[in-house]
C-alpha cells in the first residue's frame, strides 16, 4: 500500500503547470483524480492502466460497430472510460516518477 496522498497534493504534483486553463481543462478531472488517488493507494502501476485503456478501446470499437443503439451507447461509455484511464495513466506515471 502506497502512502496516503491528498487530492490537493495529487493535483499540485501532476497538474501544477496546467492550472491557468482551469475552466476547460478540469471538467473531466473531477472523475479522473479520485480514480488516480485510488489506484495510487492500491499501488497500481501505470502500465496496467495503459493495458486496460487499450482493452476498453478495442471493446468500444467492437460494441459501436454492432449496429444496435444500446451497444453504441455502451461503447460510448467505454470510450469515455478509456479517455479517463488515459488521464489516470499520465497522473500515475508522474506520481511514480
Amino acid at each position: 500500500m502506497m502512502p496516503k496522498i491528498s487530492y490537493k497534493e495529487l493535483i499540485e504534483r501532476c497538474h501544477k503547470s496546467k492550472k491557468t486553463s482551469f475552466n476547460l481543462y478540469y471538467w473531466h478531472r473531477l472523475m479522473s483524480v479520485p480514480i488516480t488517488r485510488f489506484f495510487y493507494r492500491c499501488n497500481v502501476q501505470p502500465n496496467i492502466v495503459s493495458y486496460s485503456m487499450i482493452l476498453f478501446s478495442i471493446l468500444c470499437f467492437i460494441l459501436m460497430s454492432l449496429g444496435s443503439s444500446i451497444y453504441f451507447w455502451l461503447g460510448y461509455c467505454l470510450a469515455f472510460l478509456a479517455f479517463l484511464f488515459d488521464k489516470v495513466d499520465g497522473d500515475l506515471a508522474r506520481l511514480y516518477g
